[in-house]
Parts: C-alpha cells; sequence; structure tokens
C-alpha cells in the first residue's frame, strides 16, 4: 500500500575501527528503511531523491519504502530475481532460521516460473537449491563462491528472469507456478533444499 506519511532523517555517521559508513533512515507509515552507504555524497544524494519525491507529494510504498515513480520504474527495468534477492536481504536480520527457508522456498519457486525461456535452463532441481540454498541465503553468499554448477544455474537464471511486472498477470503467475517443470528431473523437482540457515 502507498503513503503519504513519509518521514527522512538526517544521515547518521558510524566511526568504526576499520571505515567510516553513513546509514540514511526514513520511514513510511511507520515502517523503517534505512540503508547503508560507503561514502557520504552517495548518502546525501539519496537522502535528496527521497525528499524530493516527497516534496512532489508522490506516496511512498510501505513495503519498499520507494516513492511511487520508482516502483513503476522499477516494474519494468528490475527483474524478479534482482529484487527478490534485496528483498530477501532486507527480511533476513529479523526472521528466524525456519522463516528464512520457508521465505527462500518460496521466492524460489517464484523465480523459477517466472523467466523468459526454458531453452537451455539448469535442471529444476539444480535451479532451486542453487536459489534456495545460495541466491536467497544472505550467509552462504557472503561466505563462499558457490560451486560451478550453482553458478551455472544462477548465472542462466539471472539472464532470463523477467521483469517485476510480470507479477501484475497474477493469471499466468498460477500457471506458471503450478506448472511441472520443463525437464526430464520432474520427479526430483518436488524436493525442497534445506541448506538456509
Amino acid at each position: 500500500m502507498y503513503s503519504h506519511n513519509v518521514r527522512v532523517w538526517e544521515i547518521r555517521t558510524y566511526r568504526g575501527t576499520k571505515r567510516t559508513t553513513y546509514t540514511l533512515r526514513w520511514s513510511v507509515a511507520g515502517n523503517d528503511f534505512p540503508k547503508t552507504f560507503p561514502v557520504k555524497a552517495l548518502a546525501e544524494s539519496r537522502r535528496s531523491e527521497l525528499v524530493a519525491a516527497q516534496r512532489r507529494g508522490e506516496p511512498f510504498c510501505d513495503e519498499t519504502g520507494l516513492p511511487e515513480s520508482e516502483v513503476r520504474h522499477r516494474l519494468t527495468s528490475v527483474s524478479f530475481y534482482a529484487h527478490a534477492i534485496e528483498f530477501m536481504d532486507m527480511k533476513w536480520p529479523a526472521l528466524e532460521p525456519g522463516s528464512r527457508r520457508t521465505l527462500a522456498t518460496a521466492l524460489a519457486t517464484v523465480a523459477l516460473a517466472l523467466i523468459d525461456d526454458h531453452d537451455g535452463a539448469p535442471e529444476y532441481s539444480v535451479g532451486f537449491r542453487a536459489l534456495a540454498g545460495w541466491s536467497f541465503n544472505k550467509t552462504a553468499r557472503a561466505a563462499a563462491k558457490p560451486c560451478d554448477e550453482v553458478t551455472e544455474a544462477i548465472a542462466w537464471i539471472e539472464k532470463h528472469s523477467l521483469p517485476l511486472s510480470a507479477l501484475a498477470d497474477r493469471r499466468s503467475l498460477v500457471l506458471r507456478t503450478t506448472a511441472p517443470p520443463r525437464t526430464t528431473q520432474a520427479s526430483s523437482s518436488r524436493r525442497r533444499p534445506t541448506a538456509t540457515r
């Protein structure tokens, strides 16, 4: 939902032992959206964008924290895969391990449905494991580079992921997520990895 109840705070500076970071915080309908930048100029630029949208009278999305104009732009310019990683990373700190697995499983299912072509696609089980166990696992991504099989699967999915606007076609989405995967590994497609921690 959208709201005009928006507050944008001043930038907070954190001086650590190794580096200094700059955190911008804003809220929409009571929901906080902090974002940390390595350079103050970037934080100031982002703050200026948010304040400008607020002064134009734009409503902000209370789920993403973005102004309406940015949400519209993201629908056509950002893939579901990229958005799902950003969304998972935002939710990660507040979720228990079980909830992380549940969300990663759901995102992986939709991500594998929202692709523009199945030619050359990785086996469903491989793609699912790559997404749920690595792409949508913040801890795993930070720990190490994935194996070659997972790397190749992720590269293919990233290239073929549909834009967020595909979510608007609910009937098509239902058909995509309930249809059997187009691979010879249909029997293994229902297995769900448990690597997300």
